[in-house]
C-alpha cells in the first residue's frame, strides 16, 4: 500500500500553507491531539487543539486571508468543494506520519465570520490497545472478563463524550478477535480499523436498527453497536444479545445504575408506556462507567494540603481533608509548562448479578447502587478519582472536572 502524502504544494504559491499544514498535524500526533479547531473570527484566524480532553490556543490572529488558504487546502485534500462555503460539509483525509497512519475526519460548517474547520485525529495505535493495557484493578478485569466469555448478553461503556469509551470497548474487542468468531462492528463514523473484523459504517441510507437487523443474519458472533442513541436501537441491541450474540455497545450515562435507568427510559415506545425490566434482566451482563483524567507530570507535580474550596468539597463528599496530602500541576520543559502528561480512565464497573437482576425490576437508581456496592470490584467513580488523587496520579481541580457535583 502506498503511504498517503502529507500536504503537498501545487506550487509556490501555496508552499507556505502546506509546510505549516503539515508541521501542524506532525506535533499534533506527536502530542496525541485529539481535535485541531481552525477557526475564523472578525480579525483573524485562531487554531486550538484538543490535548488530553482541553482545547489549548496554538495560533492566534492569523492572517484571514492565509486562514482561507489552510482551509482549501484542507478541503482539497478531503476532496470537499471548495467553493461551498454555506453548507455544513463532511470529510475524510487518510495521512502517514511517522510511520503509522491516522484517520482525520474533517468537519467544515459557515460561521458569521467565514467557516470553523474541525479535524479529528483518530490514530489507529489506539485500535490495538489490548485490554491488558487500560488501567483498572484487577477485580474489576476479572469482572469485564466474565461478561466477555460469554457467548451471549449485552456488553456497556457508559460516559459522556471523550470519556474513553470507544478505546476501552475496542480493547475488548481486540482481546476477542480470534478465527473462530465472527465480529461485525457498525459504527457512525467507523473509528479504528480492527483486523478481519467486517466494520459497517452508518450513513443515511443505513441506520443503526437497519444495520444490526441486516448483521443478524450474517451469521455474527460478537457485535458492536457504536452508540445506542435512541429506543429502536436500544430494542434490536437487545433483541441481538437475546438471539445468542454478545453485543458491545456504548451509551451516555453518569454512572452504572444510571446507565440501566437510561436504558430503560430510551425503550418507552412513542406512548410512554415503560419497557419490560425483564428484557434487560436476559441480557445485560455488564456496565462499564468511565471517565478520563489527565495525570499530573511526575517531573512538576508538587504535594500539599487541599485547599480550602477543595477542602469542604471533600467534607460534604465523606473525606476528612486534615488527614490527606494531595497534588498540584506546575509546569516544565517535560510536560510544555501545562503540568500534565497523558490521560488514565476512572472506570467503575457493575456486573449484572442475580441479585442485580432482581433489582432492576425497581427502576431506583439509588436501589441499584445499594446492591452494586457489596459488589469486590465495584468503587462509585468518584472515590476510584480521589483514589488517584492521593496517589499523586491526578488532582482534585481536575476530578472535579470530569465529574460533576451532581453526578456524586
Amino acid at each position: 500500500m502506498n503511504k498517503p502524502p502529507l500536504f503537498v504544494s501545487t506550487g509556490t504559491r501555496d508552499q507556505e500553507v502546506a509546510n505549516f499544514l503539515n508541521n501542524l498535524f506532525v506535533q499534533a500526533v506527536r502530542w496525541k491531539v485529539s481535535d485541531i479547531h481552525i477557526e475564523d473570527y472578525e480579525d483573524g484566524v485562531r487554531i486550538r487543539l484538543r490535548h488530553n480532553g482541553l482545547l489549548v490556543e496554538q495560533y492566534k490572529n492569523l492572517d484571514k486571508h492565509f486562514g482561507r488558504e489552510l482551509g482549501s487546502k484542507i478541503r482539497a485534500r478531503a476532496k470537499l468543494p471548495l467553493s461551498d462555503r454555506e453548507t455544513p460539509l463532511d470529510g475524510r483525509i487518510i495521512l502517514h506520519i511517522e510511520g503509522r497512519y491516522v484517520d482525520v475526519r474533517v468537519s467544515i460548517v459557515p460561521t458569521s465570520h467565514g467557516e470553523s474547520i474541525v479535524c479529528r485525529l483518530l490514530d489507529q495505535q489506539n485500535a490495538g490497545m489490548p485490554f491488558e493495557a487500560i488501567e483498572m484493578t484487577s477485580e474489576v478485569r476479572a469482572a469485564i472478563r466474565r461478561a466477555m466469555e460469554r457467548p451471549d448478553g449485552m456488553l456497556l461503556a457508559s460516559g459522556p463524550t471523550g470519556s474513553g469509551k470507544t478505546t476501552t470497548l475496542y480493547s475488548v474487542l481486540h482481546e476477542l478477535n480470534e478465527p473462530t468468531k465472527k465480529i461485525i462492528t457498525i459504527e457512525d463514523p467507523v473509528e479504528y480499523r480492527l483486523p478481519y473484523a467486517c466494520q459497517i459504517p452508518v450513513s443515511v441510507n443505513t441506520s443503526f436498527p437497519r444495520a444490526i437487523r441486516a448483521v443478524l443474519r450474517q451469521d455474527p458472533d460478537i457485535i458492536l453497536v457504536g452508540e445506542i442513541r435512541d429506543s429502536e436501537t436500544a430494542k434490536v441491541s437487545i433483541q441481538a444479545a437475546m438471539t445468542g450474540h454478545l453485543v458491545l455497545s456504548s451509551i451516555h450515562a453518569n454512572d452504572a445504575p444510571t446507565t440501566i435507568t437510561r436504558l430503560m427510559d430510551l425503550m418507552e415506545d412513542a406512548e410512554g408506556r415503560k419497557a419490560d425490566p425483564y428484557l434487560l434482566e436476559l441480557t445485560l451482563s455488564g456496565i462499564i462507567a468511565q471517565r478520563l483524567v489527565r495525570v499530573l507530570c511526575p517531573k512538576c507535580k508538587q504535594p500539599g494540603p487541599p485547599e480550602n474550596g477543595e477542602a469542604l468539597w471533600l467534607k460534604r463528599i465523606g473525606y476528612d481533608p486534615q488527614q490527606m496530602t494531595v497534588y498540584y500541576p506546575v509546569g516544565c520543559e517535560e510536560c510544555h509548562n501545562i503540568g500534565f502528561v497523558g490521560q488514565t480512565p476512572i472506570i467503575e464497573y457493575l456486573e449484572i448479578t442475580p441479585e442485580i437482576r432482581r433489582t432492576i425490576k425497581t427502576r431506583n437508581r439509588e436501589n441499584l447502587q445499594k446492591v452494586a456496592l457489596k459488589q469486590p470490584q465495584y468503587q462509585p467513580l468518584i472515590h476510584g478519582a480521589i483514589s488517584k488523587a492521593i496517589s499523586g496520579i491526578t488532582s482534585l481541580k481536575e476530578i472535579r472536572r470530569v465529574i460533576r457535583d451532581a453526578e456524586i
